[in-house]
């Protein structure tokens, strides 16, 4: 019973169904050592073919439906936005990775991310494990998302599950999917710690913006509040990487008409009084 503290711990981040499929599995004598076993650990070359013997199609449509999700799912600004992809890419790249064998986990090496269930799995199943882990990443990140889209999640699912690896025993089949949810709950509970966690409900509601020249102020027409006014504190997935990428400052706040500052926020202007239609619906997405 070594597997059990693994269990208890994925039970914690499953749903009841989800868990209780897994358990069923487990008493079907199930190798859960295999599919919860760390995720540097080496993949059976006899088990686990590389992944770049599948096509991409089952990611590209994937990643189509979170696209949609983020033009009408409110909340989902462009930092909200690039956020959920990030987490997505995360999750398909760990639920995958053992079948990469030249590839390395992301745990250990993305902040705070140490572990994700890894180990082989048998032929013709990494496309299931894909499908099962980006429908579980997109639920988990959209819990907003209307009921039509929502349901259409569900359907791209259940649509990729019934074409994918038709050849496969069920109960590999079952494996496939419950490793996806796996990863995906696994990688969820860590987004949950980078300071981004439900961003879309553009929180939090008591922040008070400063005051004073060349600082912002809520505009027309809806005078909304600061968006994300804490963002830049968040988490970055790459340990230092904001002392490695920082850009250039932006010039001081002048009102002079011969500085900088007053040229670009002026080309901002005059651009924003005379958008042709096509910027005008790049600005609105």
């Amino acid at each position: 019973m070594i597997w059990l503290p693994v269990i208890v711990k994925i039970d914690n981040m499953l749903d009841r169904r989800q868990f209780l499929q897994l358990s069923g599995l487990t008493a079907a004598g199930v190798g859960v050592a295999n599919l919860f076993s760390p995720a540097a650990a080496a993949p059976s070359a006899t088990s686990t073919p590389s992944t770049g013997t599948y096509s991409a199609d089952v990611a590209v449509q994937w990643f189509e439906r979170l696209r949609q999700l983020v033009r009408v799912t409110p909340g989902f600004s462009p930092p909200v936005a690039a956020r959920a992809y990030g987490h997505a890419g995360v999750t398909l790249y760990q639920a995958v990775v053992p079948g990469m064998p030249t590839h390395r986990s992301l745990a250990g090496q993305l902040t705070d991310l140490t572990w994700t269930p890894g180990g082989a799995i048998e032929r013709g199943q990494w496309p299931l494990v894909a499908n099962a882990a980006l429908a579980e990443i997109t639920r988990r990140l959209f819990p907003t998302a209307s009921a039509t889209e929502l349901a259409a999640v569900d359907a791209l699912e259940a649509s990729l599950a019934g074409s994918l690896g038709v050849d496969v025993p069920s109960l590999w089949r079952r494996t496939a999917r419950l490793r996806g949810y796996a990863v995906a709950a696994v990688v969820f509970e860590w987004s949950k710690s980078d300071g981004g966690h439900q961003a879309y409900l553009n929180l939090p509601s008591g922040y008070t913006p400063p005051t004073g020249p060349g600082a912002w102020v809520p505009t027309p027409p809806a005078y909304l509040p600061a968006l994300l006014p804490y963002w830049g504190r968040n988490r970055t997935m790459v340990p230092g990487l904001v002392s490695r990428t920082l850009a250039d400052p932006p010039p001081p706040y002048s009102a002079d008409p011969a500085s900088a500052f007053y040229a670009a926020a002026n080309e901002v202007y005059v651009t924003g009084r005379t958008l042709t239609d096509e910027q005008r619906a790049i600005a609105l997405f």
